[in-house]
C-alpha cells in the first residue's frame, strides 16, 4: 500500500509540473483536471506536444512519459493489492463503502487482527458526545 501511495504522490507532482509546462506553451491547451490518469487524454496531449518545439515541449514530453509509466505501475499494484485483499479479507469488502484499497489499508495497519485475544480487537477510540446542556464530553466509541 505504501509503495502505491508514494507512486501516486510522484505522479501528482509530475502532473502539476507538466500542467505548468503546457500552460507555458499554450494556456488554452491545458487538459481537464484529473484527466491525465486516462490513456486517451495522455495520448491526445502527447500528439499535441509532438507538434511543439523547444526545451519546454521536450521536458513536457518527458514528464508525460513519466506519468504514463507511473500510471501503469500504479494500476498494476492496485490490481495485485485487490487480488490479495479479496483472498484475505472478503468480509471487509462486503461492507458498504469499503473498496479494495481501503480494505488493504485496514488489513495492513492492523497487522493481522487474529493476533488479538479479545472480542474488541482494537483499543477504544475516543470521541465526543454533545450533552443536552450544549457541552461536549469525551466518550469511548467502542466501549
Amino acid at each position: 500500500m505504501d509503495r502505491r501511495e508514494v507512486l501516486v504522490a510522484q505522479r501528482t507532482a509530475t502532473i502539476n509540473r507538466l500542467l505548468w509546462r503546457v500552460h507555458e506553451l499554450d494556456p488554452g491547451h491545458a487538459p481537464k483536471p484529473r484527466s491525465l490518469d486516462l490513456a486517451k487524454h495522455r495520448r491526445l496531449l502527447g500528439q499535441w506536444l509532438d507538434t511543439q518545439t523547444g526545451i519546454v515541449a521536450e521536458l513536457a514530453r518527458d514528464e508525460l512519459a513519466d506519468i504514463t509509466r507511473l500510471t501503469e505501475t500504479i494500476n498494476t499494484l492496485a490490481t495485485r493489492i485487490g487480488a490479495r485483499v479479496r483472498a484475505v479479507a472478503p468480509a471487509l469488502l462486503a461492507m458498504p463503502g469499503c473498496g479494495e484499497l481501503t480494505a488493504a489499508k485496514l488489513v495492513g495497519e492492523t497487522a493481522g487482527v487474529t493476533r488479538f485475544k479479545v472480542k474488541r480487537p482494537s483499543p477504544a477510540m475516543p470521541g465526543w458526545r454533545r450533552c443536552r446542556c450544549g457541552r461536549e464530553t469525551p466518550v469511548d466509541v467502542f466501549g
